[in-house]
C-alpha cells in the first residue's frame, strides 16, 4: 500500500508518531511524506492547535506561518531519515487562503492538498463502523484522498476492511505526487 503521510512535526515527534514515520523511513519506495505544520494552528482565522500542544492563541503573522512550515518539514525530515517534506503541504482544518498560499509557496510548498473524504477519526466518538462506511460508501472515485489522522481514534482498526475491501474493488493506493503525475 502506498500513501502520503501528512503529520504536525508535534505529533511526529510523539511515541506514536515516530514508531511510524520510522516504518515510513524503512520503505521510502512505498510512502511519502508532507508537511501539515509544527502546532497545527488554524493559519487564517487562529486559534486550532494540536491536541498534544497548547492552543494557538496568537496572531498568525506572515513570519509565524512560514515558521509553521519550515520548523515542521527540519523536524519531520530528521524524523524520516532525511525524507523530502516538500512540495506538498495541508493546511490544518482545512483552512487556506491566497495569503497563506503564497507564503507556504515562499518556502517551498506551491502544493496545497485537501481531502475528498473525512473519516472524522480525530473525534473519540468516531466509531471504526463510522470510519469503514465515510471511507467506502459510497464507494469513491478514482482518485479521492482520503483524510485520517496519525492517531486517530479506531483508525487503525478500520485500515484493514477498508483496504481489502477497495483492492477488492479493484482500487490501488498511491501517493499524492504519483496522483498528481499521474
Amino acid at each position: 500500500m502506498c500513501t502520503t503521510f501528512f503529520p504536525t512535526s508535534i505529533m511526529a515527534a510523539t511515541d506514536e508518531g515516530r514508531e511510524v514515520l520510522a516504518l515510513i523511513a524503512a520503505h521510502p519506495e512505498l510512502f511519502e511524506v508532507g508537511n501539515h505544520t509544527v502546532h497545527h494552528c488554524d493559519l487564517v482565522l487562529g486559534g486550532g492547535g494540536s491536541p498534544t500542544a497548547p492552543p494557538c492563541d496568537r496572531p498568525m503573522t506572515d513570519d509565524f506561518v512560514r515558521s509553521e512550515l519550515s520548523g515542521a518539514e527540519s523536524a519531520l525530515r530528521s524524523l524520516s531519515g532525511g525524507m523530502p517534506i516538500r512540495p506538498y503541504w495541508r493546511p490544518p482544518f482545512g483552512s487556506h487562503d491566497s495569503r497563506v498560499r503564497g507564503l507556504a509557496a515562499s518556502v517551498g510548498y506551491p502544493k496545497t492538498i485537501m481531502w475528498s473524504r473525512d473519516t472524522i477519526d480525530w473525534s473519540e466518538s468516531t466509531t471504526t463502523a463510522q470510519i469503514i462506511d465515510r471511507v467506502l460508501n459510497p464507494s469513491p472515485a478514482s482518485g479521492t484522498i482520503v483524510l485520517a489522522h496519525l492517531g486517530g481514534y479506531h483508525t487503525g482498526e478500520a485500515l484493514p476492511t477498508i483496504v481489502t475491501t477497495l483492492r477488492a474493488r479493484g482500487f490501488t493506493f498511491t501517493t499524492v505526487s504519483d496522483l498528481l503525475d499521474g
